[in-house]
């Protein structure tokens, strides 16, 4: 099992499975370089470009508000002839590596910069000094300048990431990061298929607030059956799954999916996206406590009481 997780569940697995979990927080102490490759197909040099000039939109981003109050970075727009420039001076950097190039070997922001530069332009050198004055002069900068230092390793049965020390702003990037890292871990040839893998990702509103990290959780959400990977997208806010393209294909495209209580409106919201839901389903969602939960299948739909067992509440006692 992977988690992604913003509020130190991970670290209760950890001491709740006594070995056999391992919780890594992530936070701006370790460096993680956004140009890692996370695409593996065939065309992947142009979706891995995109993916980037994604990335570094967020990176430069300002703050603000989404559309449910939280503080997120708002994406920095580039026109026609900087996206041009980034996609050039970022294809050039790609063309001499592979999918599977070691993390210690792909170009990192700095390498970016000076190719940059050395296009020769208004644009691109306005760019470089963009990208130069974050990296070098501000706080976090230097956390996204070099190599990734993160285990990226999958090695324990239970394995969780953890970004609540991660400022609010900066969580989608960190989302984006971790999810690239399996999407490498899940195509890595020496890894063992026949050992299916659980990938759960909480707060997963996170993976839609930006184009491109949409894009990558419905990248993720179509290939990880191949890869013997099965993802849990959970979510407070149903509307996550329903506002854009990638997340409405997230959702159509899950075998199963479980509503627990819902306010009056979200659950009518819920009702006119899956027509197995009847008017006495909102009302039990309206009304639902404590574990209680509808579950849809198919066309099935259950009434469901989602509780610990004794032993997973010996097991959590303390943690």
């Amino acid at each position: 099992m992977i988690g992604l997780d913003a509020f130190k569940n991970g670290q209760r697995v950890e001491m709740a499975a006594q070995g056999g979990a391992r919780c890594y927080a992530l936070g701006f102490r370790q460096t993680i370089n956004i140009l890692d490759i996370v695409y593996g197909e065939d065309d992947w040099r142009p979706n891995q470009v995109q993916h980037v000039i994604g990335m570094l939109q967020l990176l430069l981003g300002t703050p603000g508000k989404s559309a449910d109050g939280r503080d997120r970075l708002v994406p920095q727009e580039f026109s026609i002839i900087e996206r041009g420039l980034l996609d050039r001076a970022l294809t050039s950097l790609y063309a001499p590596l592979q999918p599977d190039t070691p993390l210690d070997q792909v170009p990192i922001l700095s390498d970016l910069v000076a190719l940059l530069r050395d296009l020769g332009e208004v644009e691109s050198d306005t760019l470089a000094r963009q990208i130069h004055v974050f990296v070098d002069r501000t706080s976090v900068g230097p956390s996204f300048n070099g190599h990734t230092t993160v285990d990226w390793q999958f090695g324990s049965d239970i394995t969780y990431y953890d970004v609540s020390e991660v400022e609010e702003l900066y969580r989608p990037l960190y989302y984006a990061l971790t999810i690239g890292a399996i999407l490498r871990f899940m195509r890595d040839p020496r890894r063992d298929r026949s050992r299916k893998t659980m990938l759960q990702i909480d707060e997963f509103g996170y993976l839609t607030q930006v184009e491109a990290l949409g894009r990558l959780a419905a990248t993720i959400a179509k290939v990880a059956r191949k890869y013997g990977i099965g993802l849990i997208a959970i979510d407070q806010n149903p509307i996550t799954f329903l506002s854009n393209d990638h997340g409405r294909f997230i959702f159509e495209n899950a075998a199963a999916k479980v509503l627990f209580h819902l306010d009056d409106l979200p659950a009518r919201q819920m009702a006119e996206a899956i027509s197995d839901i009847r008017p006495g389903h909102v009302a039990y969602l309206t009304r639902a406590g404590k574990g209680m939960a509808l579950a849809i299948v198919g066309n099935d739909v259950y009434t469901m009481n989602v509780e610990a067992n004794p032993y997973e509440l010996r097991m959590l006692r303390g943690s």
